[in-house]
């Protein structure tokens, strides 16, 4: 490939999408790379294609997150494996640098504190809740999920992030709804 180095990123991002899946329904999962075949082909926005394991085949989606004029080169890739094919309003993603959601007060950002907050501000949006009453958190397996104060958000949430990048994924929620001002 011409693009090697991006395709070879492609493929691990695709391998450790499929293993996050595969380990939210068995704990008794770990990640061991050549458990994973990946399939994949390019189009204008990325990769798409499907993870095999065992017996198993799941569709992924591996988007190309370009830099915004003035940033530092270089190109993000941002995987998304799900358990059949979604339609494209049964998810939501947001990729972003880590710099610009930093505060102006603040003078350094964890990627940690970062991915957390484009998760949290992007879910408030999506759901018109006030971004102070959701919050990002982590049952015990370290597995993370939105704690609102206004809606139980019955969702499947991921984050990721390597070097400036943070990203997330999200499935579209069931609401049960407090305040009703979510749709």
């Amino acid at each position: 490939s011409a693009m090697s180095n991006e395709l070879r990123w492609a493929f691990w991002a695709a391998k450790e999408s499929a293993y996050k899946l595969m380990r939210r329904m068995d704990r008794s999962i770990f990640f061991s790379p050549q458990a994973f075949s990946v399939r994949l082909e390019e189009d204008a926005f990325g990769y798409f294609g499907s993870v095999a394991f065992a017996e198993d085949f799941f569709p992924v989606r591996i988007a190309r997150i370009v830099p915004q004029a003035g940033a530092a080169s270089g190109v993000a890739l941002h995987a998304m494996c799900t358990l059949r094919a979604l339609a494209a309003n049964s998810w939501f993603a947001g990729v972003a640098e880590i710099e610009t959601l930093r505060d102006a007060q603040e003078l350094a950002l964890s990627a940690s504190v970062a991915v957390r907050r484009l998760a949290q501000r992007t879910a408030a949006k999506m759901f018109q809740i006030d971004p102070t009453r959701i919050r990002v958190e982590r049952d015990e397996d370290r597995v993370p999920y939105f704690d609102c104060a206004d809606a139980d958000l019955d969702v499947s949430l991921s984050l990721a992030h390597h070097g400036r990048f943070v990203a997330f994924s999200c499935t579209a929620p069931t609401l049960n709804l407090v305040d009703g001002r979510a749709a």
